[in-house]
């Protein structure tokens, strides 16, 4: 795909830049929809497509923009609800928030 050149890093939450891996987002959302029983593998895809979509288009405006995973995961979050994934969008939504609980720790 072209539009790989606008996405090429992500900064982890360390602050660390990384490559950018749109499987890692694939796989995110298919767990989180495995655990409550809706949607595919496929539709994981699509899901991530437009998240990686939000992500170009922010990168074309700003020449700079290196997203981050807080801001992905904000993201997946939008199109999960917006493609009327609701239990989905609530799984992830509570493994984000037990992830960070254990970062706290």
């Amino acid at each position: 795909k072209k539009d790989v050149k606008f996405v090429k890093s992500i900064q982890k939450r360390d602050g660390s830049i990384v490559p950018f891996d749109l499987m890692k987002i694939v796989s995110a959302i298919h767990k989180a929809m495995l655990v409550v029983n809706e949607g595919s593998l496929e539709e994981a895809e699509l899901v991530a497509t437009k998240v990686f979509a939000d992500l170009v288009r922010i990168s074309k405006k700003y020449a700079n923009f290196i997203p981050t995973v807080e801001g992905i995961q904000d993201s997946v979050e939008k199109e999960l609800i917006l493609g009327e994934y609701v239990k989905t969008a609530k799984e992830y939504i509570l493994y984000r928030q037990a992830r960070a609980k254990l970062r706290e720790q």
